[in-house]
């Protein structure tokens, strides 16, 4: 199990090579305001009003109903909320909308979570959108006006009457408005421009209509401000005798979930996701910016990966991935748990934070984890897998394995006249057939090309799905690794349409980011798996 959920997580992640694409045109301008957001928020964000009419009509083909509850023109939209007609006109549509959510100051380097570590630190979060604006005064009057008529005016800002009770600004600029949106405590700004990472740029040169960016590194210090204030709060309505018991645990969980998000050698700087329109296709492309460590490791395990097959015609869909685990996850570093169970354990403690952190940002330290936990050696993992789907039969499955020559299936307990091997020197391919035979499947003859990873493609959607324009269309799954981006592509389009190129973003030279770690990361490590309150 875990070795599948490990192979599948890397066929999800990258595909093949297209033959020589073309690089999109870039976008300087919408990079350049999203690169002014700074580097210090969690997620960044676009909204593109120019692209909303193609992607309504594209929804409109899949789904009459969602695509009516749309608004069909962003001005339309923008009244919705409240503006007046000469306020909405102070918006500009003609440039994307650009935000950042929960930017704060550095808390505590990963890993330094000491007893001198302060439980009232400061806990807030800011949050910013850029509004293109004809006329930025009227725009930001309409806003304020807005804003209080659910909140308290405090001069030029405002504070909502919800939950956390959020002081907003509505701040004029150059042919924009800055909203900004404080909760607690954020810390002072930090205005850096951000790097110009793989993931950043492909979000501003796809054209999305709408699209974000996930910065996983930046976790930690979010998830630990967030522990650190549930444990202040908890302490203030315990009984006194119950205090340092209480204490004792909420520490030990933020020590663990701090030390679990901390990256010794990340593979991942940042992630973005973008859903845009190509021709008659809906796209939804995802991009991410490689550190040196995660593009040495991913290049480990395409150069040994095994012998992948070609399908053959007339299959309802396939799946397939060529790489290497064993090869890459060799020099990956060891999370602090020995067991699968106390990794399980470890994750839950440490909450969402620890789920996307560790397969977005160390995707190979959490597979040695998987792996080393797992029943099946290195040695004898395989390395390219495929699996094929027909149209008949009740079960029209047919597996082809790439394992070691000496491999035995025995404790697979594999229907034996279901099984076959096809010896290749060191190697073999185990073929297993169901309701499919394997050899009207797969081609043995025929080899994928040796860069390509993974491969997803359902050759047209099933009938039964609720969207009934969605008939006659194909999925497919693409991607492909160009220098330090690795890039995916989830595809729906007509059936018989060719499959458009993927172009990798700009180039252009960016430095990972680096946080310090404590050098009492170990010691902290096993005084807080020790501790009795656990």
């Amino acid at each position: 199990m875990h070795r599948t959920l490990a192979l599948a997580t890397l066929a999800l992640l990258a595909g093949c090579r297209d033959a020589a694409p073309k690089a999109p045109p870039t976008d300087d301008a919408t990079y350049a305001r999203l690169a002014a957001l700074g580097g210090d928020a969690l997620v960044v964000g676009l909204v593109d009003p120019r692209q909303w009419s193609a992607l309504r009509a594209r929804v409109a083909q899949l789904s009459p109903p969602i695509a009516s509850a749309l608004p069909e023109a962003p001005r339309a939209a923008a009244q919705a909320l409240g503006l007046t007609a000469e306020e909405a006109a102070a918006w500009d549509p003609e440039r994307p909308i650009v935000v950042s959510a929960f930017e704060g100051s550095a808390l505590v380097a990963p890993g330094g979570v000491g007893a001198d570590l302060p439980l009232r630190a400061p806990t807030g979060a800011r949050h910013q959108a850029v509004i293109p604006a004809t006329d930025p005064a009227a725009l930001a009057a309409g806003l304020r006006r807005l804003a209080r008529l659910h909140g308290d005016g405090e001069g030029d800002a405002v504070r909502l009457q919800a939950p956390g009770q959020p002081r907003l600004r509505f701040l004029p600029e150059d042919g924009a408005v800055r909203v900004v949106a404080e909760v607690g405590t954020p810390g002072p700004a930090r205005p850096a421009p951000a790097a110009p990472t793989p993931a950043l740029r492909a979000l501003a040169d796809g054209r999305p209509a709408v699209g974000a960016l996930l910065r996983p590194g930046l976790l930690n210090d979010v998830m630990t401000r967030h522990s650190l204030s549930q444990v202040a709060e908890a302490l203030e309505y315990a009984p006194p005798e119950f205090r340092d018991r209480l204490l004792a645990r909420g520490l030990a969980e933020v020590v663990l979930g701090n030390l679990l998000m901390a990256a010794a050698s990340p593979d991942v700087e940042d992630v973005s996701l973008a859903l845009a329109v190509e021709g008659e296709a809906l796209s939804l492309l995802g991009v991410a910016s490689l550190t040196p460590a995660g593009a040495a490791r991913l290049q480990k395990g395409t150069a040994s990966a095994g012998r992948r097959l070609a399908p053959k015609p007339g299959l309802f869909a396939w799946a397939s991935v060529a790489f290497d685990l064993a090869a890459a996850v060799a020099d990956a570093p060891t999370l602090p748990y020995a067991t699968a169970d106390e990794l399980a354990r470890g994750v839950m403690g440490c909450g969402v934070g620890c789920t996307l952190a560790l397969p977005l940002r160390m995707p190979f330290t959490l597979a040695r984890a998987l792996v080393d936990a797992g029943p099946v050696p290195r040695a004898d993992l395989p390395r390219a897998w495929q699996v094929a789907v027909g149209s008949g039969g009740p079960r029209p499955l047919a597996l082809a394995v790439d394992v070691a020559a000496g491999f035995d299936p025995a404790p697979l307990k594999l229907p034996p006249a279901a099984l076959e091997r096809v010896a290749r020197g060191d190697r073999a391919t185990l073929l297993l057939s169901m309701d499919l035979a394997a050899r009207d499947a797969f081609d043995l003859e025929a080899t994928a090309p040796d860069d390509r990873l993974g491969e997803v493609t359902l050759a047209r959607l099933p009938g039964w799905l609720p969207l009934p324009g969605a008939l006659g269309r194909r999925v497919t799954l693409s991607g492909r690794v160009d220098g330090a981006a690795l890039l995916a592509r989830l595809q729906l389009a007509p059936a018989d349409a060719a499959p458009t190129p993927l172009a990798a973003p700009a180039s252009q030279a960016w430095t990972p980011a680096t946080l310090p770690t404590s050098p009492g990361a170990p010691c902290l490590a096993k005084v807080a798996r020790a501790s009795p309150t656990r």
